[in-house]
């Protein structure tokens, strides 16, 4: 497999700044893939369209698990720009690994009802991870019950902090919101991953104000490690 390296984003929260940059620097990172792990909407209805309309197109292959704002027009205009979207509990093969996940059981609307953990337990349950697979991505952490022998990273978001827990195999990734605060919300957070030969060599994460985030593109990119 080599070398891959992930740009996991997590909860823009219809943060059009956010998405851009997001975009941008997997571009200039040299990022091999983009897993954006849900809630890339506030709630997901129809006068969203707007907004998915002005995300930009991914600068590199995206996988994309949905989240509990994440309703059908989202899903769907992100199928349509050529994302690999986890939403029915499918395999599917990118940069060299192959990724697993679905979509979060909860759905937050107006109004609607609280976000509910133990749906995540309940559906951890119920949608136990094939063998095979190199990287799980779930929109929430508690949607994993056990990742199996042969999965190296297992990513998710809905906590708004960044987690990173390298301590056993396989590393659990939590990355904050990169679009902290909503679409008006200046603050971005990701993490960036590189693997060598399916093995973690560094896990980066990247904090930063998106109104002098420009200038805080160059140290990043846009090679990959050597070793």
């Amino acid at each position: 497999m080599g070398n891959v390296r992930i740009l996991h984003v997590s909860d823009i929260h219809n943060n059009l700044r956010a998405a851009r940059f997001a975009m941008k620097f997997a571009l200039t990172s040299g990022c091999d893939v983009v897993v954006d792990t849900g809630d890339l909407s506030g709630i997901g209805g129809w006068w969203e369209r707007f907004f998915l309309l002005l995300v930009p197109e991914p600068a590199c292959p995206l996988v994309f698990a949905p989240g509990n704002h994440d309703g059908r027009v989202t899903i769907e205009a992100m199928r349509r720009r050529g994302a690999n979207v986890l939403d029915d509990s499918g395999v599917v093969e990118v940069a060299g690994l192959k990724f697993w996940g679905y979509r979060d059981p909860n759905r937050t609307k107006l109004f609607g009802k609280p976000y509910d953990n133990s749906a995540c337990e309940h559906a951890a349950t119920e949608n136990p991870v094939p063998e095979g697979v190199d990287v799980v991505a779930v929109h929430n952490r508690k949607m994993v019950r056990d990742a199996g022998p042969n999965t190296v990273l297992v990513l998710s978001g809905h906590l708004h902090k960044t987690v990173v827990d390298q301590t056993h195999s396989p590393a659990w990734v939590t990355a904050g919101a990169a679009g902290e605060g909503g679409p008006l919300g200046r603050v971005f957070e990701a993490v960036l991953i590189d693997l060598v030969d399916r093995v973690i060599s560094e896990a980066t994460v990247i904090r930063l104000n998106l109104d002098e985030a420009r200038a805080q593109l160059p140290p990043y990119g846009p090679q990959h490690p050597t070793s």
